[in-house]
């Protein structure tokens, strides 16, 4: 009921870390139940206007919407991956999908949706790269790549080496594509390990960079991601 909701949305804005995460896991919350009560089955778009509806109800602010968004298009994502709720990638494009996504939640959906749909490929590398290089939208591109440099450092975590992801990164040509590159790593080396830990290592990714130009961008986003992330 409502006041459920109400008390979930507290627990959230009242959360010290992390309050993100929680708005996320909002999301997956409400398109799970929304789909088990209203009928959805089978319905992507349904499924998600409905999840989404929910999060625009239950949260004022943009931030906390963009985040549960965010939880709803990751749980649609893994249930077409895992072929649930009547679900596949095979019955959708992501690219058109997400695109028809209002603008405050594009992004997301791309890095949710677009980039689950380029790991069910299970292509190597250089394939992935080659279809992120044919996408002809900006957003999704970005988007898509900044999901990817994400998973990659996550793999890697038990054995980071920042010189091979700041050369993943300068494998992409354009500015705003190694910049979303270098945004994702950075992402996930500050949840690496402890605070003092993930410093040491952000620091020497943007310093792997070989030109000045490049190493005070990867600074530049440094300082973004810390400053403006909220508290994720």
């Amino acid at each position: 009921g409502s006041a459920a909701h109400g008390e979930v949305r507290a627990y959230c804005e009242a959360s010290s870390v992390g309050r993100g995460y929680c708005y996320h896991g909002m999301g997956h919350g409400y398109l799970d139940s929304l789909v088990l009560s209203k009928g959805l089955w089978g319905d992507l778009e349904r499924m998600v206007e409905a999840g989404i509806g929910r999060c625009e109800q239950i949260l004022p602010a943009v931030y906390a919407r963009v985040e549960c968004a965010s939880g709803v298009f990751n749980g649609a994502a893994n249930a077409m991956s895992a072929r649930q709720y009547g679900l596949s990638y095979d019955a959708i494009e992501p690219l058109i999908f997400c695109s028809r996504q209002h603008a405050d939640y594009r992004k997301k959906c791309h890095m949710e949706i677009g980039s689950g749909h380029l790991f069910e490929k299970r292509w190597e590398e250089p394939a992935q790269i080659d279809f992120i290089s044919r996408i002809t939208d900006e957003v999704a591109r970005a988007a898509i790549i900044e999901a990817l440099a994400m998973t990659r450092t996550r793999q890697r975590s038990d054995r980071l080496d920042v010189g091979e992801l700041s050369s993943f990164c300068r494998t992409f040509s354009g500015k705003r594509e190694v910049g979303a590159c270098m945004l994702g790593t950075l992402v996930e080396l500050h949840l690496s390990g402890e605070r003092t830990q993930a410093k040491t290592r952000v620091d020497a990714f943007c310093e792997a960079f070989a030109s000045s130009r490049e190493r005070e961008a990867c600074v530049e986003l440094q300082a973004y991601y810390t400053g403006g992330r909220v508290d994720r």
